[in-house]
């Protein structure tokens, strides 16, 4: 029987070692994040440390399996970004690369540790949730911050069915603890420091979800039902909100809020692709979008089909102006970069701008970002493109319609 429990734990430490390694290898830009859901998913492993275990073999195995597939991660990461395991590139990023054991093993060992300390059954079963969850919700945020909104709701307000037991809120008060404060901490951190500003709704979307896991339990408890019916219905408007709500607060906070008038910025001008100019002079009595994209910008490239839609739907207007700035990069071959943003295959028109331009007179180090001049000369929107018809807030086509 032990040496099948062993084997169940052991199981669980290289399955983490495979998850976790091929999160690191999928969403390698963000590295940080990476590593700390490595944390996550290790300590969620070190948690199922059998109660009669020989916990320093266990943890010398552990710390063993996680070495081997660190490296054998290292490996892949070189071959996915080389197309060959590069060894100079290894050696480069060997300061980065140490972190993965570190941050694995130290997981690993953590929640041993909490294992070993704690021996009722419903919180280490909590505190295994709430990690799932931890993970889930950092996770989601790779698809869009409305998505992770909903997420959120969904995943805390499962918690809260399986986690809240039947009782008063000062008998469950532990359980709440554990589900609530990691994700209460890493939202108010981003928050707080004033870089992610936009997921304030998460964390209070948590709190309300785990309440409203918590009281379905209750209310089917009853009726000696189950809840799947009542989370997926509220899951629905959990959807709603993130995808209405949730996204019409991110667009409003990323809005620059910016009006000003074009004339007080002189000499700017654009090259055409037969070299020839044109200026902000050929913008007036015209509402004018100027889309400043970049050739090494991925999103850049996403955002075209909605740029063609707003050309088809507006162009026929004779006091409408679209044109796609290609910012040029000064350290890059300016003629090849031009020749690869003439490759894009959409009507909208190609325009370039030199860093002087964008940079220096228009203050743009991002991209992509969209500028939307009115016949009046003023600049009425500095920022996203917006053309979701969910989003209400500086959304271009209803501004267009409205000029």
């Amino acid at each position: 029987m032990k040496y099948r429990f062993k084997n169940v734990f052991l199981f669980i430490v290289i399955l983490s070692s495979l998850i976790a390694g091929s999160i690191f290898i999928i969403f390698l830009r963000n590295g940080p994040t990476t590593l700390s859901i490595g944390g996550l998913i290790f300590l969620l492993a070190g948690s199922f440390l059998p109660e009669k275990s020989k916990w320093k073999r266990d943890i010398l195995t552990g710390i063993f399996i996680i070495l081997f597939l660190g490296v054998v991660t290292v490996l892949l990461v070189s071959l996915k970004i080389n197309h060959s395991i590069d060894w100079h590139y290894i050696k480069r990023n060997l300061s980065f690369f140490k972190f993965i054991p570190i941050a694995w093993s130290g997981g690993l060992i953590i929640g041993m540790v909490i294992r070993l300390l704690i021996n009722n059954g419903h919180v280490i079963k909590t505190i295994q949730v709430s990690l799932v969850a931890m993970v889930l919700t950092i996770l989601s945020a790779s698809v869009s911050w409305a998505f992770q909104f909903s997420a959120v709701g969904l995943v805390y307000m499962i918690s809260g069915y399986i986690c809240i037991q039947s009782g008063s809120f000062r008998k469950n008060l532990v359980s709440y603890f554990i589900l609530l404060i990691p994700l209460l901490l890493i939202f108010s951190i981003s928050i707080l420091a004033g870089t992610i500003k936009s997921l304030f709704p998460n964390p209070i979307m948590g709190i309300l979800a785990v309440l409203i896991g918590a009281w379905i339990k209750a209310l089917h408890r009853k009726k000696k039902k189950t809840g799947v019916v009542s989370i997926v219905s509220v899951y629905v408007i959990f959807l709603f909100m993130g995808y209405v709500g949730s996204l019409n607060w991110i667009v409003y906070l990323a809005d620059k809020n910016t009006t000003y008038d074009l004339s007080s910025i002189e000499n700017i001008s654009f090259i055409l692709p037969d070299n020839l100019k044109i200026t902000e002079q050929d913008f007036q009595n015209k509402n004018v979008i100027l889309y400043f994209w970049s050739t090494t910008c991925s999103v850049c490239y996403k955002k075209f089909p909605q740029l063609e839609k707003i050309n088809k739907e507006f162009k026929n207007r004779d006091d409408f102006m679209l044109y796609a700035v290609c910012c040029i990069n000064p350290k890059i071959d300016e003629e090849k970069e031009k020749a690869k943003a003439m490759k894009v295959e959409y009507d909208f028109p190609i325009v370039f701008a030199e860093s002087s331009i964008y940079r220096d007179l228009l203050n743009i180090h991002s991209f992509p970002q969209v500028i939307l001049i009115d016949k009046s000369g003023k600049i009425i929107h500095h920022g996203d493109l917006i053309y979701d018809p969910l989003v209400y807030v500086k959304n271009i086509r209803r501004i267009l319609k409205t000029l």
